[in-house]
C-alpha cells in the first residue's frame, strides 16, 4: 500500500504502466519499460471570447495533436530512471491571440529524473523516494497543482521531490521551479520563481475517508511575491457507497508588491448515485468561491489558484478560473451503455469582489473589474462524452454554451460563447 501511495503522491502513473516489462537480469529486479500516448482533438468555437473586437475572427475550428513517449528503466529495486519526451503541434488557429503557448511544443523533454528508493527494512516499514530532475506533481483534485493534461501541452517543474510512505499515509515535500515553455527550443527553469510545498495525505479503506492537509510557498520576484498558501481537503465515498463528498478550503498570505496577501478558496462537491450499480446515475451538487479584491489598494485579496488543472472546475470553455469568483454547479453523470458515459452540467457564475477582474482558466483577466458594477458572469451547460473503446483507446467529446450575465455585457460585447471538442487518445 504505501507503494501505491508513494506513486500516486508523487503524480500520475507512468504511461508505460500497462506495457510489458523488457527483462534486464535474472531475478526480474532489472527492467525496462516503454510507453507512449498520441491524442488528437479537434476544436471548434462561436463567439470566442464574447465577440471582443480584434482584427481575429471568433468563429474557427483547429486541430491540436500531442505525442509522448517514455522509457523507465528500473536498476535493482533502489534505482529508477524516467524519461519522457513530448511533441505539441496544432494546425492554424485564427481566433483572437493566434496559437496559444499551451498549444506548440516541439519536441523537448517533458520528464526526466533520477529516482532513489528505500525499502522497508522490515514487514509494514515506511518506503522513501526522492526524485531529482525534471518531473510533473499532481497534488490531491488539481485544484492548486497539477499536471494540466487538458493541455497540449502539460505542464512539469524542474527540482527535488521527496515522498515518505508508510502504511495508509504519506508525506511529500518538494521544492522546484516551474518549466518556462519555449516553443522550438529547448525549455528550461522560470530563473524568477520558487516553489516549495509539503502535502500530506491519510487515508481510511474501511470507512473510504480521506483526508490531506498542505502548505504551499512560492516565491515570485518579479512583482516582489512571497505567497503561502495553507489548506486542507476532506473526500469520501465512491465505489462502495451511494453518496461522496470532496471538500477543500485554502487560505492565502504573504506580500505581494509591498500589500499584504489575504485570499481563500473553498470547494464543495457531493454526490449521490441512484442505486448500488457503478452504472447507476450520478447526481452532485458544487459550490466554488475564490475571493476577489474588495477595494482598490489596500491588502492582496485575490486568490492564486498556482498551477492548478483548471479545465474540470469551472465549465468546459474555460472562461472561468479560480480567482474571484462564485460558482454553484450541479450535474448528472450516467453509464447509458457501459463503458460509455454522459455526463451534463450546469453552472451559474458570480464576480466575489464587485471591484476585481474576472479571470479565465488560465488566470488571465478576461473582463476589468471596473468595466462594469454587475457580479453576474453569466451560465454554462455542458454535454460531455466519454467512450473507452478498448484498453488502448478512449473516445471523448464535448459541447458547450457560456450564456453572458450582467457584467458581461456592460463591460463589452457580450456574444454567446459556443464551444465543441472531439478527441481520439491511444495509450500503449
Amino acid at each position: 500500500m504505501a507503494v501505491a501511495l508513494l506513486a500516486l503522491s508523487l503524480g500520475a502513473a507512468p504511461l508505460a504502466a500497462q506495457t510489458p516489462r523488457l527483462r534486464l537480469s535474472g531475478d526480474g529486479r532489472s527492467y525496462v519499460v516503454f510507453g507512449g500516448q498520441l491524442r488528437e482533438r479537434v476544436e471548434g468555437w462561436r463567439g470566442f471570447d464574447f465577440g471582443v473586437p480584434d482584427s481575429s475572427p471568433h468563429d474557427d475550428g483547429f486541430a491540436l495533436t500531442r505525442l509522448r513517449l517514455s522509457a523507465d528503466l528500473h536498476l535493482g529495486g533502489n534505482l529508477r530512471l524516467f524519461a519522457e519526451g513530448k511533441s505539441a503541434i496544432s494546425t492554424t488557429r485564427r481566433l483572437v491571440g493566434g496559437k496559444r503557448l499551451s498549444d506548440v511544443d516541439d519536441p523537448d523533454l517533458h520528464q526526466g529524473y533520477l529516482e532513489l528508493r528505500s525499502r522497508p527494512a522490515q514487514r509494514g516499514g515506511g518506503a522513501t523516494a526522492a526524485r531529482i530532475g525534471r518531473q510533473e506533481l499532481a497534488l490531491g483534485r488539481e485544484r492548486l497543482v497539477g499536471a494540466l493534461d487538458w493541455s497540449n501541452v502539460r505542464r512539469s517543474f524542474d527540482g527535488i521531490s521527496v515522498t515518505r510512505g508508510r502504511g495508509r499515509r504519506t508525506l511529500t515535500a518538494f521544492a522546484v521551479r516551474p518549466v518556462l515553455q519555449q516553443e522550438h527550443r529547448f525549455n528550461r527553469w522560470d530563473e524568477h520563481t520558487e516553489f516549495f510545498g509539503a502535502y500530506s495525505i491519510m487515508e481510511s479503506a474501511a470507512r473510504d475517508r480521506r483526508a490531506e492537509v498542505y502548505w504551499l510557498r512560492l516565491n515570485r520576484t518579479a512583482g516582489a511575491e512571497q505567497r503561502q498558501t495553507v489548506g486542507v481537503r476532506l473526500s469520501g465515498g465512491g465505489a462502495r457507497r451511494l453518496g461522496d463528498y470532496d471538500v477543500e478550503t485554502a487560505y492565502q498570505f504573504g506580500e505581494l508588491g509591498g500589500a499584504r496577501i489575504k485570499a481563500w478558496m473553498l470547494s464543495a462537491v457531493l454526490g449521490r448515485r441512484l442505486s448500488a450499480s457503478a452504472a447507476a446515475p450520478r447526481l452532485w451538487l458544487g459550490f466554488d468561491y475564490a475571493s476577489g479584491d474588495k477595494s482598490p489598494g489596500g491588502s492582496a485579496g485575490t486568490f492564486d489558484q498556482l498551477f492548478a488543472s483548471g479545465h474540470p472546475f469551472f465549465g468546459q470553455a474555460d472562461l472561468v478560473g479560480r480567482r474571484n469568483i462564485v460558482d454553484a454547479s450541479g450535474g448528472v453523470s450516467w453509464a447509458v451503455r457501459a463503458p460509455l458515459v454522459i455526463t451534463v452540467d450546469v453552472h451559474r457564475f458570480w464576480r466575489a469582489g464587485a471591484h476585481d477582474a474576472l479571470y479565465n482558466a488560465a488566470a488571465s483577466v478576461v473582463r476589468a473589474g471596473d468595466a462594469g458594477a454587475s457580479r453576474d458572469v453569466g451560465r454554462e451547460i455542458d454535454v460531455l462524452i466519454r467512450y473507452p473503446a478498448s484498453r488502448h483507446f478512449t473516445l471523448a467529446g464535448g459541447c458547450s454554451r457560456f450564456l453572458p450575465g450582467a457584467f458581461i455585457e456592460e463591460s463589452g460585447p457580450s456574444k454567446t460563447v459556443e464551444f465543441a471538442y472531439f478527441s481520439v487518445q491511444y495509450t500503449m
